[in-house]
């Protein structure tokens, strides 16, 4: 899972921007485009996303585990 490009499908399929997103977890817009390339992010950071967009991003990469059992 590349947990940068799914919090932006999700932010899009929200129909939110990123001057939302950016005010809303406190970075800069050009930190929100580069987490969006990134392929890892902190926890902390990933806890106030989920939160934000309402959605729980752990459970997705628990999931992910999950299958490679």
């Amino acid at each position: 899972m590349h947990i940068g490009k799914e919090i932006q499908q999700l932010l899009h399929r929200q129909g939110r921007s990123v001057v939302w997103f950016s005010q809303a977890i406190k970075r800069s817009r050009q930190a929100c485009h580069s987490m969006f390339k990134r392929p890892t992010i902190d926890t902390v950071l990933l806890k106030t996303i989920s939160e934000v967009l309402g959605h729980d991003f752990f459970q997705d990469l628990s999931a992910e585990v999950e299958l490679k059992k």
